[in-house]
Formats: structure tokens, sequence, C-alpha cells
């Protein structure tokens, strides 16, 4: 099952009302080089590699829980590994296989057009335009 780019935007626009929580399963660096906003950061990767499945599970529920009764849209960076791999932890957590999706393409299709937010505490320009190009960028100081 997948969620596209532009489905996933018209729900997400919604604000609170929306019936969508975004899990982020890439790692936490690139999470914080630019995310969809909202996104729950779920890293299903740390700096030893991918998490096992007790872990992935840990890591999945704790998503899950901070944000229930949604339908969940899970991004990685394409749309495959990661994703599919959260959406298997769903499952063996007993989710409705409905209730999850993937997002078509990933966090690079969401990332080709839309603004993404970008986590720093401190950046300087040279930063800003090496995770973000040559995107417009709005800085918050």
């Amino acid at each position: 099952h997948i969620i596209t780019k532009e489905v996933l935007k018209k729900e997400l626009a919604k604000g609170e009302a929306s019936k969508v929580t975004v899990i982020d399963v890439r790692d936490a660096e690139a999470y914080a080089n630019g995310h969809i906003p909202g996104a729950v950061s779920a890293p299903l990767k740390d700096e030893k590699g991918d998490l096992d499945d007790a872990a992935a599970k840990a890591v999945i529920s704790k998503a899950v829980k901070a944000n229930p009764n949604k339908l969940y849209a899970v991004c990685c960076y394409t749309g495959n590994k990661y994703a599919n791999r959260a959406k298997e932890v769903m499952t063996l957590l007993g989710m409705d296989e409905n209730k999850h999706l993937c997002i078509d393409g990933g966090y690079a299709k969401w990332a080709e057009t839309e603004d993404v937010q970008i986590s720093y505490n401190y950046v300087n320009a040279k930063q800003v335009y090496d995770a973000v190009g040559t995107k417009t960028v709005i800085l918050d100081v």
C-alpha cells in the first residue's frame, strides 16, 4: 500500500485535523538534514547499522504510541527498503496493514519540489546550502 505525495500533502495541510502521521525511518542525521514537516523520527538504522527486530519494534512502537489512532505514512529516502521494513515491523506489532502506507518515492520525491524542515541548533550558510542546495531557505533566528 502506498500514498502519493499529492494525497499526503493535501492531508497534512489539514493540520491537527489530519488523520495521517508521517513516520520518518531514515537515520537521525538524514532526518536532521531535512524532513517532511511534522514527521516523527523513528530511525531503523544507527551508527552500528540496521536495527535488529527487537530494537526496530521498540522504535516503531514508541512512534505509534505517541500518535495513536492514525493512518501512518512511512518515509525512508526512496520509499523502498526501510519503509517496507517499517511496514513489516508494524505488521509484527499487530497493526492492520491498511493503516500503514509507504510514501511513493520516499523523501527523495517529496524534497524535489517541496519545502522541507531542517533541524539544526546552529547553522552557517554553507551548512544550509550543503543540506538544501539551491532551494529557497527561510531561517528563523
